[in-house]
């Protein structure tokens, strides 16, 4: 876990910019955060080869395969994630104007 300091925000700005994009999509901040965010790096094999995180190439339309099974699932995980009340999922391709809501499930009617 990162603290956000000015330093910090400053420091980690292209790591942080795509978290803070998608925000403003929703006309949300960002920071402080309440909640999780999680993004999903996509590469071409040409990217991956390159990669001295991971080698592996994904794509678009494999990732929100996974996407869509975790909504599938999205209730059973509710129940046993004790921290999490809601699971929202959103998609964007590189070039779309906003996210496009996938779908989600809550634990509140």
């Amino acid at each position: 876990q990162l603290p956000l300091t000015t330093e910090a925000m400053r420091r980690y700005r292209g790591q942080l910019a795509p978290f803070e994009a998608a925000a403003s999509a929703f006309g949300a901040e960002v920071w402080p955060l309440e909640g999780a965010i999680f993004r999903l790096p996509l590469r071409t094999p040409e990217l991956a080869g390159q990669s001295q995180i991971c080698r592996e190439s994904h794509d678009f339309e494999e990732l929100v395969g996974v996407l869509w099974e975790l909504l599938r699932n999205s209730h059973e995980l509710l129940l046993f994630l004790q921290s999490v009340e809601s699971i929202e999922v959103f998609a964007q391709r590189s070039g779309d104007a906003a996210p496009r809501r996938l779908g989600g499930a809550s634990l509140r009617a």
